[in-house]
């Protein structure tokens, strides 16, 4: 066991726990309560034609025609509330993902365009937002999308009950990039970029074959809970593979901050050479410690990453 009483780190979940969110938000049930018309009303086509087309065309010219009219006024403000919620959303969520990104690959990091779905799931693997958090991020583009590129016929969607969403979003988003800068802080701080002697004191601890809770790897060498292969400052921590005899394990291209991060991981063998770092294996919370291993990492086929453990 390690020698320190206190570990320096706390996973999400625990850090909820103390400090409860005193609205009780959950934007994936706000989410959820918006009325099924109005998802309904989405256009299932980016072509609408015909006498709705026209209908909608002649709506807009008037209003722009009369802009200053207080009527036309409230017409074109609705939007624009829409859309810099949704912008702050993205802002705070782009926020998060760079930050931790940065701190993950180091050196490596390419900021490149990834979209919503693609920032939630590397957000959720490592334990920078909850279940709840990233369930509302994956409806965020079904309402975002056609208010964006389809405003004058998504009128219905600019509603109470969708900007609400939004809004709890972003205070959701907003509270969890507060509590992931002084994440980021004690991490820099507790295992700085040339010093990983904390890291490799806590793997001493450990038994072979012995089994462990990755919260509680992750509250002495961070990591998350869900990645298979979790990195810092541009070092891999630790792997984990599906099973005892697998020398080799897959990730997905959708799992990391985008492709060019990873080429650049891929493209300096030569460093890839010089780790040498803990296999656990388990499919759960679970993982049981098996041996040290090299991780050679290569693109694979099908949008993957591909990791053989010499």
């Amino acid at each position: 066991m390690p020698k320190s009483s206190k570990p320096p780190l706390s996973t999400l979940e625990m850090w909820m726990q103390q400090n409860p969110d005193e609205h009780q938000r959950s934007p994936y049930n706000r989410f959820l309560q918006i009325p099924a018309h109005i998802t309904q009303s989405i256009q299932k086509s980016p072509v609408v034609k015909g006498a709705e087309a026209q209908a909608v065309w002649k709506t807009v010219a008037n209003h722009l025609k009369n802009r200053h009219d207080p009527q036309s006024v409230q017409y074109f403000a609705r939007n624009g509330m829409f859309t810099n919620i949704a912008a702050l959303c993205e802002d705070r969520l782009s926020s998060l993902f760079v930050h931790r990104s940065q701190q993950m690959y180091g050196h490596f990091y390419v900021e490149q365009h990834s979209d919503v779905p693609r920032k939630a799931n590397f957000l959720y693997e490592t334990d920078d937002i909850d279940g709840d958090t990233h369930a509302a991020l994956r409806q965020y583009p079904i309402y975002r999308n056609p208010v964006m590129h389809q405003a004058h016929y998504h009128t219905m969607l600019m509603c109470d009950e969708v900007i609400d969403a939004y809004n709890e979003l972003l205070e959701v988003l907003t509270r969890l990039r507060n509590r992931q800068r002084s994440v980021l802080k004690k991490e820099s701080s507790t295992f700085p970029v040339n010093n990983q002697q904390a890291v490799v004191g806590f793997w001493n601890t450990l038994q072979s074959e012995a089994w462990y809770d990755r919260a509680f790897i992750h509250a002495y060498v961070g990591g998350g809970m869900l990645d298979t292969i979790p990195f810092r400052h541009g070092v891999p921590l630790y792997v984990v593979v599906t099973s005892p005899q697998a020398q080799r394990v897959t990730k997905s291209l959708k799992q990391v901050p985008n492709e060019k991060t990873w080429q650049n991981i891929v493209n300096a063998s030569h460093l890839q050479r010089q780790w040498q770092i803990p296999v656990f294996w388990g499919q759960s919370s679970q993982v049981q410690l098996l041996r040290w291993a090299t991780p050679m990492m290569t693109m694979g086929t099908k949008n993957s990453i591909d990791i053989v453990l010499l």
